[in-house]
This record gives structure tokens, C-alpha cells and sequence, in this order.
């Protein structure tokens, strides 16, 4: 794969993504797009994809960061993972590239390449920067380093370079994380900061809005009842938005928006005894989490 293939690459998938260079190791950044880019000019950086994971070994000598890269690479094939390893120009630096298919259009982005890095990484110990997991410039390749302009310096990939821009499957466990952190976040961000106060929520909805309850497959529409009757204080609006994510994301067969509506009236106009803790000590118990019970009984 030469540089000109990996131009090629970059325009086809991703032309708005933005490049630099410098002039000189003093002067400023100077931006285009791949697309508006001058083929004339070397760019020094590109902005790092939307479906691409870059792990960067930050230690301070080349000798830890390749002690590192040895066992991620052992890792990494172990997870049977395509990936393409970059000197990044520096004197001790590692760049490991890896792309995963279906990350171009998800809400949040960061969050996924958040799950993926731990998940890549789980058992390598090394030190790792994590600013690349976000929308950030990383060294373009066969890109000129600025720093020591104009020698080439961003070299021949170490290893894999037929894989550099091959894609992998993000499996469905960190699919089903993804998933549980995009919910657990928009509770956060709807709930009332009083409804959030440690103390104030009782156990058993504490339990029900826990990365752990997001396990069980059964009672997740009674759950989503549990919801909608302990936050009908809500703005429908916010309400609303809460149990639309939480009915896309847990229920095998999500509710349309008309019938999201139509619970949303019932909690809202119901004048007598509410959804309390008897009912909701009913589904966990079903569950079999009777020590969630017992801890909220007695508080």
C-alpha cells in the first residue's frame, strides 16, 4: 500500500476529514479537507475517522512502549483483530490502528471507542494516551514530522500494513455496553438533580436503572412502567426522551412513539396509589433479587 492508496482510501471514505501541515517546525497549522487538499503539499497530520481506533503507546522510552506493542499485538491477535502498527516519528512512539465497522453513525462515538479501547487493551499493562479516541489530528501517513522538518519521519508501518484499513466486528457484548452507558447517560442528563441526591432513591429503582438490571431479559416493560410512574414529575418532553431510550435500547420489540404517548397519559392523570415499592419488590423478586428487596425494606 503506498502513500498514494492511502490518499485514495482517505477520499473515498472519509473527504470532509480535515488535514494540516506546517510550512516550517514554527509555523502555524495550516487546514483543508482531503477533499479541497492541495496533492502538492506533504501533510503532516489527518484528523483520526470516524470508525478508527488509535492506541497510542505514550511511555518515555522506546523500550517500554515496544515492550507494550508486544503484548498488544499478542492480544490483538488472540481477539483475531486486523490492525497496522506506525512509528509515529518520534523518538520512542507507537501508533496501533484499528478499524471497526459501524461506528460511523452512532450517537455517541467517544463512548463506543471508550468500550472498545478497554476492551483491546484488557491485561496489556503499558502506558496509553487516550486523547486519540476523540476528534483529534493523528500523524498522516508517510506524513512528514514537523518537528524535525523536513525529514520523513512518520515510517513504514512495523507490521500489518495490508491490514490497515481492513475493518473488524465490534462484538455484541460491547454493543450491548454501548447500549447501557447511552441510557444510564440520559437519565443522568433528564433526571432532576434532587431525584439523583444518594439517599433519596429507594433501592429497588436504584437496582432497575443499574448497568446490572440491563442484564436480565425479562420484565423490561413492567421496568419501563417502574420509569415512567417514578419520574411523572417530569417535563413531558424529558420524560418522554427518557423512556423512548430506554424502550429502544432494553426492549426486544421498542414502543412506537404513539404508544410511549399513551403511558405517559395514564401516569400522568392517575389520581389514586402510584406504582410504589410493593410492585416494584414483586419484579425483582421475580428476578430473584431478593437481597435488593431486603436492603430497601430496611432503610
Amino acid at each position: 500500500m503506498t502513500a498514494n492508496d492511502i490518499w485514495r482510501h482517505l477520499l473515498a471514505h472519509s473527504p470532509s476529514a480535515r488535514v494540516a501541515y506546517h510550512h516550517s517546525p514554527t509555523s502555524r497549522w495550516n487546514y483543508a479537507t482531503i477533499e479541497t487538499s492541495d496533492p502538492q503539499l506533504s501533510y503532516n497530520h489527518r484528523a483520526v475517522l470516524p470508525h478508527e481506533v488509535v492506541l497510542d503507546l505514550d511511555a518515555a522510552t522506546e523500550a517500554e512502549n515496544f515492550a507494550t506493542l508486544k503484548k498488544l499485538s499478542r492480544r490483538l491477535g488472540e481477539l483475531k483483530i486486523a490492525h497496522s502498527v506506525w512509528q509515529t516519528g518520534g523518538p520512542a512512539g507507537y501508533h496501533v490502528h484499528v478499524f471497526m465497522a459501524g461506528l460511523k453513525n452512532v450517537s455517541d462515538n467517544h463512548l463506543l471507542k471508550e468500550i472498545i479501547f478497554e476492551w483491546l487493551t484488557q491485561g496489556v499493562e503499558g502506558k496509553f494516551d487516550r486523547q486519540l479516541l476523540g476528534n483529534h489530528l493523528v500523524r498522516m501517513e508517510y506524513g512528514k514530522y514537523e518537528k524535525a522538518y523536513p525529514k520523513d519521519a512518520y515510517k513504514l508501518p512495523v507490521i500489518g500494513l495490508e491490514n490497515h484499513f481492513k475493518e473488524n466486528v465490534v462484538p455484541e457484548e460491547l454493543w450491548a455496553e454501548y447500549r447501557s452507558q447511552v441510557i444510564a447517560r440520559a437519565v443522568k442528563r433528564l433526571v432532576p438533580k434532587e431525584a439523583r441526591v444518594h439517599g433519596k432513591m429507594p433501592e429497588c429503582v436504584r437496582f432497575i436503572l443499574s448497568e446490572e438490571f440491563k442484564a436480565h431479559k425479562d420484565c423490561r416493560k413492567r421496568a419501563l412502567w417502574v420509569i415512567a410512574n417514578y419520574y411523572h414529575k417530569l417535563e413531558d418532553e424529558s420524560l418522554f426522551d427518557m423512556l423512548k431510550t430506554f424502550s429502544q435500547y432494553n426492549l426486544a420489540i421498542p414502543l412506537s412513539d404513539r404508544e410511549i404517548r399513551g403511558m405517559m397519559r395514564k401516569v400522568k392523570t392517575h389520581t389514586g396509589r402510584r406504582c410504589g415499592c410493593y410492585y416494584r419488590h414483586s419484579l425483582l423478586k421475580e428476578l430473584g433479587q431478593n437481597k435488593i428487596v431486603e436492603e430497601c425494606e430496611n432503610r
